[in-house]
């Protein structure tokens, strides 16, 4: 808990939470990034099912919802490097993160 006092007086409202650089979730929340990926795919991204992070009936919706879409999602590791360089080449569109 004192990982949110302190941002919560630094004026953030949530922690993007990492595991060796790994993005895994927002908080207690899953996070999606909607991106172009280097190949200029537009992708919807989150963290796979791995034990890191907790299964959901809203994720897995999400999820389907997106594909039902026909917008292509992937279940996989990324860094937050990757995040920081697309979001800085402009390629990230929204952020999603919802509570379980």
């Amino acid at each position: 808990m004192q990982h949110y006092k302190e941002i919560k007086q630094k004026g953030f409202d949530q922690i993007l939470w990492l595991i060796n650089d790994n993005v895994t979730e927002v908080g207690v929340m899953n996070f999606f990034v909607y991106w172009k990926n280097k190949e200029g795919v537009g992708e919807l991204i989150t963290c796979p099912l791995d034990g890191t992070i907790l299964p959901g009936v809203t994720r897995d919706s999400i999820i389907q919802i997106a594909q039902s879409w026909g917008i292509p999602v992937s279940e996989r590791h990324y860094n937050i490097q990757e995040l920081f360089e697309a979001q800085s080449e402009g390629r990230v569109s929204f952020f999603i993160y919802i509570r379980l």
